[in-house]
């Protein structure tokens, strides 16, 4: 190895040895003063290792918190299709038909009779036609034509959202034209729906004058009012997901909960009449709904209240007493006398 020699502050000579190493390539490695880093440097690095750490952490929540909300939200819109093949025979019929944009649309006929007249069962929210099934055989058994369908994003009706009463008046508007057109343009036909049902059929009744009569069962006035009142029922720490997920599903289909207001459409039907069905123990559409729409509605109207009955339980907590009332309220509106009763 090479040597150097330097003095002292004396004059007399010291030798001093510098070694080199393969890395340096001819160069003398540094002095152990510069290697060492100052403290300052030291707690620099650390500090920069806790905020690269914790933006890393505010960021990974932050995809983990959208991935949860798509989730949630694609749940609001994008029900899991209920999909039931139909009972064997003549006495249910598949039809097809399409909305005015062209969502094509799934449903079962229930014949009853060319001289009978015809009602459309709705069914409600992330449900689909099987929900409304034992219903419309009971009304056909009554002397009905009954028509039930999906709608859009549901069963096996296409589009690829349901819009929780946006755009399904225009499939229910397409269902009473196909029955309209099935028994003749003078047949009477009546609307029947639960829940969302219920709350499109107050909007269609408005834009359709074949339709004579209306029962809305559990439906809302107003979705958001609907929706508020959910968001007080959740603890707090899950108000906010149910909100944004909310959000990310009026900005996924394109429609506001805020714009579905069937009290509006309600104020317009001065000269059909409603038969309004309740439980006073509905937790998901509260039975002020129901005198909101009682209130609205300008045109005779029947509220037929159920005390202690939960959302849209009434067919099943009085089945007897229901299928009377509405048949009696349909055979009074829509038939000059009562259709036979088999």
């Amino acid at each position: 190895m090479p040597s150097l020699v330097t003095s002292c502050a004396c004059g007399s000579p010291r030798p001093h040895r510098t070694t080199w190493s393969a890395r340096s390539r001819g160069r003398p490695a540094p002095s152990t003063r510069y290697a060492e880093r100052p403290h300052w440097a030291r707690e620099m690095r650390v500090h920069r290792r806790i905020v690269l750490g914790g933006v890393g952490g505010v960021v990974a929540a932050g995809v983990g918190l959208a991935a949860v909300v798509r989730h949630y939200s694609r749940r609001w819109i994008m029900p899991p299709r209920l999909v039931v093949d139909p009972p064997h025979g003549d006495a249910c019929q598949e039809v097809h038909f399409t909305a005015d944009d062209g969502t094509p649309l799934y449903g079962w006929f229930l014949p009853a009779g060319a001289d009978r007249p015809g009602v459309v069962v709705c069914h409600g929210y992330q449900r689909a036609l099987e929900e409304t099934f034992p219903l419309g055989c009971d009304l056909r058994a009554r002397g009905f034509n009954v028509l039930l369908f999906d709608f859009r994003g549901c069963g096996r009706s296409g589009g690829r959202f349901t819009t929780i009463g946006y755009e399904e008046p225009r499939d229910a508007l397409a269902a009473v034209r196909w029955l309209q057109e099935r028994l003749g343009t003078s047949a009477a036909i009546g609307l029947l729906g639960i829940s969302m049902g219920g709350a499109v059929a107050l909007a269609v009744a408005g834009q359709c004058p074949a339709v004579r009569a209306v029962v809305a069962d559990s439906a809302y006035a107003t979705l958001s009012g609907a929706v508020a009142h959910r968001l007080r029922t959740l603890p707090p720490a899950l108000r906010a997901l149910y909100y944004l997920s909310m959000r990310g599903a009026e900005w996924q289909c394109r429609a506001r909960v805020a714009w579905v207001r069937p009290v509006d459409a309600a104020r317009r039907l001065r000269d059909r009449p409603v038969l309004l069905i309740h439980g006073t123990a509905d937790d998901v559409v509260p039975y002020e709904h129901a005198r909101q729409l009682l209130t609205a509605l300008p045109g005779p109207c029947e509220l037929w209240t159920l005390t202690g009955v939960p959302h849209a339980m009434a067919r099943f907590h009085a089945r007897e007493e229901y299928l009377a009332r509405v048949t009696a309220f349909f055979a009074r509106h829509l038939t000059p006398t009562p259709p036979d009763r088999r």
